[in-house]
């Protein structure tokens, strides 16, 4: 069971005063001031309401006020709407579902996506949108920001016909901007729910901006996704359900059969005479892990009712934790998926020309311009260029290394921890009751639930997910500068490349 603490509404109240009624933002200081100083270092379910309002106060200096746009106010936000996140995840809270709960996560989902949206993370912004529309499809607020959001996420998917490949076809364009025109649409015209003015003025003005209308779907052609089998039929729709494909369509919140495939890829890209477009040969191995690792995370989520052939006749102690080779999958799976991060800096270092050695690379070293150490070497910044999708690759980036508050770690850091649990140490995995990641300190074995190592290893499924169509989208971004440039590439020739069929894929 939960209680909130009385002084939730005092803030809760307040805030509600500050947006509907006299939208003075210069008293928001003073109203962060006295939550930290309430809250101290208390994190408690009793709080939450609390720590959402310090989120949006954040939010509401964020987007008001240029010289508040900072990282450093940003953090403070993801800090305070990720407490939330956990908090709402307790054993406390969880299984609470009452309406004032639902309406306390759609809450929290809606601002923690603002949040992700002014970094530039739009397919994390879209996934907790479509969290609140799971709870409540009507919710037209979410429906509305994440109209916003599928409209600037398209804009920067639409290629400029010289770059055009087959990875983002016309049809798929006109369906994601149909999309977002209705989800617009039903933000503004919303009479039953009270949606700000100044919220509506933005969905409108979004439609303006982005020249979207209702688009005639009639003659639309997708091709149709056939099932060899029963198998590969479950397999497309789990993939579908938990919008796992790498495809731009299977982030909106309807699903389709035929958003069931892969097919986000690299623009064309310009390359000097005599020089191998070796990025692809990359790309293609980074997309190839990421489906390997999600299919092996299928997998092991079926609990059979025999055991795999493979764990037969092999010898070994009952105690008091499982082994099987399902649960050596989703282990794989996990160490698979975490080093897809530095395949995309190696990719990154090779495409920008960084100049950073081979084996100081990693998905941490690419944001930084120098190597130190006693030989430490200077090299490009890759945030040279104004590119969104590099800036959301930062930002993801600083859930793994970066503190967001003096008392807080970084998001990720179990994450980190576990990964280093699997890659080097012994993990013990439990099934019969749930345990976060711990370790004994006796023996320096560490601890988890079957459940939770799942949980875990899907939420890093979808950061991987994002970081790979974010790295498309910056290659694109830059293709289309070097197109600009007419002192870099002179008498462009275009070279077709074959596509790999699957029937090769033996």
């Amino acid at each position: 069971m939960y209680t909130f603490h009385p002084r939730c509404n005092y803030y809760i109240g307040e805030l509600q005063k500050i947006l509907f009624k006299t939208k003075d933002f210069s008293k928001i200081n003073d109203l962060i001031t006295s939550a930290e100083s309430f809250i101290g270092d208390k994190i408690s379910v009793s709080y939450l309401p609390i720590f959402s309002c310090l989120g949006k106060f954040y939010g509401i200096l964020i987007n008001n006020d240029p010289k508040f746009d900072t990282p450093s106010n940003k953090k403070k936000a993801f800090y305070y709407f990720r407490t939330c996140l956990d908090l709402l995840s307790s054993n406390d809270i969880k299984n609470e579902n009452n309406s004032e709960i639902n309406i306390l996560k759609m809450d929290v989902y809606i601002g923690y996506a603002n949040i992700l949206y002014t970094c530039e993370r739009k397919i994390a912004a879209i996934r907790y949108y479509r969290n609140v529309l799971e709870i409540d499809p009507n919710n037209n607020m979410a429906r509305a920001n994440l109209g916003c959001v599928l409209s600037r996420f398209t804009s920067q998917l639409e290629i400029n016909s010289t770059l055009a490949t087959n990875s983002i076809a016309d049809d798929d364009i006109l369906y994601l901007k149909n999309t977002a025109y209705h989800y617009l649409q039903s933000g503004i015209n919303d009479n039953n729910t009270f949606i700000h003015k100044d919220a509506k003025d933005m969905f409108l003005y979004t439609i303006k901006y982005y020249k979207l209308q209702e688009y005639p779907l009639n003659n639309v052609y997708y091709p149709q996704i056939i099932d060899n089998n029963i198998e590969e039929n479950r397999y497309r729709h789990w993939c579908l359900d938990k919008h796992l494909f790498l495809n731009a369509l299977n982030d909106i919140f309807e699903k389709e059969y035929f958003f069931a495939c892969d097919k986000i890829e690299l623009p064309s890209i310009l390359v000097k005479k005599r020089e191998q477009p070796i990025v692809y040969t990359l790309f293609n191995q980074i997309k190839e892990e990421y489906i390997y690792s999600r299919y092996i995370l299928y997998t092991s989520s079926i609990k059979n009712i025999r055991s795999h052939f493979a764990d037969k006749y092999t010898l070994l102690i009952n105690d008091e934790y499982n082994y099987s080779i399902r649960l050596e999958e989703l282990k794989t799976c996990f160490r698979r998926l975490y080093s897809i991060f530095d395949k995309i800096a190696f990719f990154i270092n090779i495409y920008w020309d960084l100049g950073i050695k081979e084996q100081d690379i990693s998905f941490k070293s690419i944001w930084f311009k120098k190597h130190t150490g006693k030989k430490s070497y200077s090299y490009k910044n890759i945030l040279h260029c104004n590119s969104s999708a590099l800036t959301a690759l930062k930002w993801i980036n600083a859930d793994f290394q970066d503190s967001f508050s003096e008392n807080s770690k970084p998001r990720y850091k179990k994450i980190n921890l576990l990964r280093n649990a699997l890659e080097h140490k012994f993990i013990n995995i439990h099934s019969k009751f749930n345990v976060d990641i711990y370790q004994d300190e006796n023996y320096n074995i560490y601890h988890i639930s079957e459940d939770i190592l799942y949980q875990y290893t899907l939420d890093l499924m979808y950061i991987v997910r994002e970081a790979i169509i974010e790295l498309t989208l910056a290659v694109k971004y830059e293709e289309l500068i070097k197109l600009r440039s007419k002192t870099t590439f002179n008498n462009i020739k275009n070279i077709p490349l074959k596509e790999y069929k699957d029937y090769n894929k033996l």
